[in-house]
């Protein structure tokens, strides 16, 4: 595929250039000004970059007391969690990542947590194992099945008619199996936020893939009395807000703090006004925009973005997610992973909390959270039979990183003021414009519709990733991309 092979070749780049993007090898200083907006993992990991080489960096955060954005680690009882972004394998492979937080003394945990299969609480709210639901209705999953059997089924089902939408294609495929619609259509909308309505139906070649091969791998090991394939999650060592804020340190001062940005205006000679909420404005010859895609919309701009601007606003959806995070003691062994209509729950690192990760909030509140949770309490004490799963407690919304909860932390992302939602999605129609249509500028891969402004102002976020949207992964990758470029659009030679 077009995105894998693209993929590859990005991440030679980086390999080639690991010395310079972990600092060493800088430039000589061309104290050219940059502003960097946004102090999440992509504008962290661009500013830094950018500011070993040479260039007179300055960060603009909106939110006026923590660096992060979708990055938010706590501490629940003592035990480190996370509300926001969890598996950095989420997305592919993370070695780079890793790699590159190595440099600033962050190791990784790889937690095999012995998860085993998937117990699932349906409509009739009965408690059901994903192998007894695959066998009930009849779906393959001996030795015969594989990934290219996998392959073939869902190209059949997507050629058997127009699909716009993943509820769409859901239905043709489990038209015989009314079950595993309603598993599979919730294990979607919790791995994409929203409902599968809203989601283009390109996602059943990639996250619907996975998810269904995954199942069929565990059911196959449950049913003939092996232990099923754990599901690891892959974190950093301390919370995985330790990189922001490493970065956040190398920075210092140069992160503007409760900086809100309201307009972007081109002077004459071809550099930046940029116009805060408050405060001072600030001229740049460049910009890296690496904000959610839902924060477009406040920011004005003059007319020769203004084009591009509609596009990407209307081309990105946001996740309506949010997560309860519930204090644990056990009394014995985990079963498996929690999945209800209306959430999923897994372990933390250290399997002291079950962070219970709810989607398609729409007409969920915080408290409706509270409420859900605490209705399926005897569904999560099958499946994590703690002493007690702590549901009666004060749960608290922090607004700084390790901020500790004593009894539960809560975090609805879609009142987030400064994201409006957890993660970017394609909606339905917009396939072609956010995954192949990719181009290079300055020698770097790039979706069409972030193709920089003039190669002066550049687009980061997971939003703009061809591969990894929506993920740790998707937001590392462009902060590094939206650098080079630059760096490379800033030579000399580049124009000729």
């Amino acid at each position: 595929m077009l995105v894998v092979l693209v993929r590859f070749i990005f991440l030679s780049f980086f390999f080639l250039s690991a010395g310079n993007i972990l600092g060493k090898n800088k430039k000589p200083a061309s104290k050219e000004k940059v502003i960097v907006v946004g102090a999440g993992i992509a504008g962290l990991v661009a500013a830094k970059d950018l500011l070993d080489h040479g260039y007179d960096v300055e960060v603009w955060e909106a939110n006026p007391l923590r660096v992060g954005g979708r990055l938010f680690s706590v501490k629940v009882a003592g035990s480190i969690a996370e509300l926001g972004g969890e598996d950095l394998l989420d997305g592919g492979d993370a070695n780079y990542l890793i790699q590159y937080a190595n440099q600033l003394g962050i190791k990784v945990n790889v937690d095999p947590n012995p998860y085993y299969d998937i117990h699932f609480f349906g409509q009739d709210k009965k408690t059901v194992r994903n192998l007894d639901l695959f066998v009930e209705e009849k779906f393959p999953f001996d030795d015969s099945i594989d990934e290219r059997t996998v392959d073939a089924m869902i190209e059949k089902a997507m050629s058997a008619k127009p699909m716009v939408t993943m509820a769409d294609f859901l239905q043709a495929f489990f038209a015989k199996q009314p079950k595993l619609l309603e598993y599979f259509d919730a294990r979607t909308q919790t791995n994409e936020g929203v409902s599968t309505k809203e989601i283009d139906a390109s996602y059943a070649k990639s996250s619907f893939r996975s998810q269904l091969w995954s199942n069929i791998k565990t059911v196959r090991a449950t049913s003939m009395k092996k232990k099923p394939i754990a599901l690891s999650n892959t974190r950093f060592i301390g919370g995985n807000a330790s990189l922001p804020l490493a970065l956040a340190k190398v920075l210092g001062k140069r992160i503007r703090m409760g900086v809100k940005l309201d307009k972007i205006q081109v002077t004459k000679d071809g550099s930046y006004r940029l116009v805060p909420t408050r405060g001072r404005l600030v001229k740049a010859k460049y910009v890296v925009l690496a904000i959610p895609a839902s924060m477009y919309k406040y920011i004005n701009v003059e007319e020769g973005l203004y084009k591009q601007w509609q596009q990407i606003v209307s081309s990105n959806v946001m996740a309506r997610s949010g997560k309860v995070l519930v204090p644990l003691t056990w009394n014995k062994e985990p079963i498996g992973v929690a999945q209800s209509l209306s959430f999923v729950a897994r372990l933390n690192q250290d399997r002291k909390v079950a962070a219970l990760y709810f989607t398609n909030l729409e007409s969920k509140d915080t408290s409706a959270m509270l409420d859900i949770a605490r209705d399926h309490s005897s569904f999560l004490e099958q499946v994590f039979p703690a002493t007690k799963v702590e549901l009666g407690g004060k749960f608290e919304t922090p607004v700084e990183q390790f901020a500790a909860c004593k009894e539960g932390c809560v975090k609805n992302w879609s009142e987030e003021q400064f994201t409006e939602g957890a993660y970017s999605i394609i909606p339905p129609g917009k396939e072609m414009l956010l995954e192949d249509n990719i181009e290079y500028v300055c020698e770097q891969p790039i979706l069409q519709l972030f193709s920089p402004y003039k190669n002066t102002l550049f687009f980061a976020g997971e939003h703009t990733s061809h591969d990894a949207r929506g993920t740790i992964i998707g937001a590392f990758e462009s902060g590094i991309r939206a650098a080079k470029m630059l760096e490379n659009c800033s030579r000399p030679t580049a124009a000729l």
